[in-house]
């Protein structure tokens, strides 16, 4: 929802409808290509800092072309899995720095919780690093990023479902 929301809130301040209308559904199918593309280039990123230009962008029209990314990303993209592709591309990029933003990617972390909490697995790339690192105080900057981003859900159960967790 929180990725979807920029493009439903586009669509409804142009034809304030119900919500289910074909607008809304192509607003956000179009919002779903828009993550795959720049989930994408995040990965290209990544792969040129060890890779050269030739090889990283044959990698890319692999991923866009032969695996799911391809369905998902251009004709059932009102799915989640171009979010979780986008999201953990970003969590990558940021925890793969040289000297990562702790923070940040506690936040990116987070967002791919938020969309899928099987993809939470993706955390343990953040385990090497942060051994590697001044551990406590880059652990907290990591936590206290994941908190921010996740309060808002944890206050949405609660209110509704009477428990900080509903699965």
């Amino acid at each position: 929802a929180i990725f979807w929301s920029p493009a439903y809130s586009t669509a409804h301040a142009i034809i304030k409808g119900g919500g289910f209308e074909l607008p809304y559904q192509i607003a956000i199918g179009l919002s779903g290509v828009l993550y795959a593309l720049a989930g994408l280039v995040f990965v290209f990123r990544l792969l040129r800092k060890k890779f050269s230009e030739d090889v990283s962008i044959l990698s890319i029209l692999s991923v866009a072309g032969v695996t799911n990314l391809y369905f998902y990303g251009s004709i059932d993209t009102v799915n989640s899995h171009v979010l979780t592709f986008f999201a953990s591309s970003v969590f990558l990029n940021l925890l793969l720095q040289e000297r990562p933003p702790w923070l940040a990617v506690g936040i990116s972390y987070a967002l791919i919780g938020l969309i899928r909490m099987q993809d939470l697995v993706w955390g343990l790339l953040a385990i090497p690093p942060l051994v590697h690192t001044k551990f406590i105080r880059n652990s907290l900057l990591f936590l206290c990023g994941m908190f921010v981003m996740l309060l808002p859900q944890l206050a949405i159960w609660k209110i509704f479902q009477g428990t900080f967790y509903a699965n």
